[in-house]
């Protein structure tokens, strides 16, 4: 069973129930007209809360629950002149100026990196008119908190490959 939110913080969700084929299943569930994810500086950034749950009979065997956003990313190759090729991202066809940093990991060991020290650099990030963090891929992943934090204020995550 699939639930995801018609409208972010209305509580109101569409549901899909699909039977278990295989290995892999998939639903198609529709919002119509989203509310669209956009950096900071370029509008909002509301998320939807979605829901997934295995049943076997009626009885919920296992679930996963987070949120999410509706946004189209494009990066635009286009040659500035003769010598210069030139980088354009598009947010649901609106031009970006990239503003960040590159994001290493900030603790060396993974268990010492609390809840507390990803809200502290994020806001940081904001305060610093950044609308990208680059992740370093030679760094650790980083734990969901901080893609959620990230998703909230309007920055998005420009992910390496590890040991890129």
């Amino acid at each position: 069973r699939y639930y995801l939110e018609t409208a972010p913080g209305s509580g109101e969700y569409v549901t899909v129930e699909t039977e278990v084929t295989g290995k892999k299943n998939f639903a198609n569930l529709k919002v119509e007209n989203p509310e669209l994810w956009y950096p900071i500086g370029y509008g909002n950034h509301p998320l939807y809360r979605y829901k997934t749950e295995l049943l076997r009979g009626d009885k919920v065997v296992s679930e996963k629950s987070g949120r999410i956003a509706f946004r189209e990313v494009k990066l635009l190759e286009e040659p500035k002149n003769s010598s210069v090729l030139g980088y354009d991202f598009l947010i649901n066809g609106k031009k970006v100026y990239i503003k960040g940093s590159d994001w290493v990991p900030a603790e060396c060991f993974f268990g010492c990196m609390t809840d507390e020290k990803y809200e502290k650099l994020v806001r940081l990030a904001v305060r610093g008119n950044f609308n990208m963090l680059r992740v370093w891929g030679g760094g650790n992943f980083e734990r969901d908190k901080f893609y959620d934090l990230c998703d909230e204020n309007g920055v998005m995550v420009w992910q390496d490959f590890m040991y890129a």
